[in-house]
């Protein structure tokens, strides 16, 4: 995907399909479990390849999908009186989740066997273990200035660009032209202080920034008329 956070955006949006395809109102049917336990494993997969991308954005764009599916999976289960289902496919699928979770670790939390080095490392008065869980991340974020703290900066100089061009923009993918023209001062005491940057890194600011009001609205108006549609 030439992204880690690429990669972790493509799985959340993938992730809520696993357990759409495994929740069928047989699946205590012998002839099922294989099928089940194929979205299971799958679904395992995807989460666990979203783990070792280190993507923040990607773990917390999939706890707002998880919050989302299961809530209305639940209202529809409680709907047809078919509570003890949901309770089933509910409990497999995030145990699953929880596991790899402690096994492998986040951005936020060690894994186990950081978290063992860890424990050894004070007991025995050494710093290394210490040394890994602070630079556990993707590797583009270790040694530089915290990713959240330049994207702060970028989005800043995006708004900018918007309220100078706020109408059609500076014009379609001229981001990494228009952005030096506005880029605030913070900028040059970051370690990426002399990248290109041809994205804002959040597709709302880009969109304002390059198509301006116009291209913004137009997006958000598909955005809207999308969701209509799948409720309906």
């Amino acid at each position: 995907m030439g992204q880690p956070n690429w990669l972790a955006a493509w799985l959340t949006a993938l992730l809520p399909l696993t357990w759409a395809f495994s929740s069928d109102p047989n699946i205590k049917n012998q002839k099922l479990n294989i099928k089940f336990l194929f979205w299971v494993l799958l679904s395992s997969l995807f989460f666990l390849t979203i783990l070792f991308t280190k993507s923040r954005s990607g773990l917390l764009g999939f706890g707002t999908a998880s919050l989302i599916f299961w809530t209305l999976y639940l209202l529809i289960s409680l709907k047809a009186k078919k509570g003890f289902d949901f309770l089933h496919v509910f409990l497999i699928f995030n145990i699953s989740f929880l596991i790899l979770t402690v096994l492998v670790g986040t951005p936020w939390t060690p894994s186990v066997s950081q978290f063992l080095n860890h424990k050894i490392s004070i007991n025995n008065l050494s710093a290394q273990a210490g040394d890994q869980l602070e630079t556990a991340g993707p590797a583009l974020e270790v040694g530089g200035t915290e990713s959240g703290t330049i994207r702060k900066i970028v989005w800043e100089g995006a708004l900018e660009i918007w309220k100078h061009y706020p109408i059609l923009g500076s014009g379609v993918e001229t981001f990494a032209y228009s952005y030096y023209n506005f880029r605030p001062a913070e900028h040059n005491l970051i370690s990426e202080w002399d990248f290109l940057y041809n994205k804002a890194h959040n597709e709302y600011l880009n969109l304002a920034a390059n198509s301006g009001s116009v291209g913004l609205i137009s997006y958000l108006t598909l955005v809207a008329i999308s969701i209509v549609v799948f409720l309906k």
